[in-house]
């Protein structure tokens, strides 16, 4: 497909925009594992502090996703395909992301997700709100709250994967200086 020069100029946004997000999931990811003495400090407990970190994290997730909708641009196959994985290895974090951001919906059990209507897999119970497990060896590999879950160690490979992707197509489109 070829690109009209506002498409190109869209998809180096979109790349530029990846990139902040990219670098975000990573340093919250690295958090949640490696939070400093003086992060602590706000908290009464290690895990509250992760917590906080794991919704931070969720958010740059969903700053990436929506920088990657650049594939409607391009329709570049490798880009529609690492979208489509990344969709696929972390299925709940969108849910999630969302519940954390209209939480005060969620704790009226108000909701879009906890509508009439809502797929089964996709619905949330308000109870769910206060249960908060730390699933895996060590630390903590899955983090399970709202009644969904996150693959913590999935995360940065996958959001790398498809950061990479865009950044590939947005690179090829770049114009290039005349000889």
């Amino acid at each position: 497909m070829a690109l009209t020069p506002s498409h190109r100029h869209q998809l180096e946004m979109a790349n530029i925009a990846a990139n902040d997000a990219m670098r975000a999931v990573a340093m919250q990811r690295h958090r949640v594992d490696h939070g400093t003495m003086a992060d602590d400090a706000f908290f009464a407990a290690d895990g509250f502090r992760r917590e906080v970190d794991v919704y931070f994290m969720l958010l740059a997730l969903r700053w990436l996703h929506e920088c990657l909708l650049a594939a409607d641009l391009t329709q570049d196959a490798a880009l529609v395909d690492a979208l489509a994985d990344f969709d696929r290895a972390l299925p709940h974090a969108r849910d999630m992301r969302d519940v954390r951001e209209h939480i005060s919906h969620y704790i009226r059990d108000k909701g879009n997700l906890q509508a009439d209507g809502t797929a089964p897999g996709r619905q949330v119970r308000g109870g769910a709100l206060a249960v908060t497990t730390w699933l895996g060896q060590g630390r903590g590999t899955i983090f399970v709250w709202a009644g969904k879950e996150i693959h913590l160690d999935l995360v940065v490979p996958v959001a790398e994967r498809v950061y990479c992707a865009l950044r590939d197509v947005a690179l090829a489109a770049a114009p290039r200086p005349d000889p």
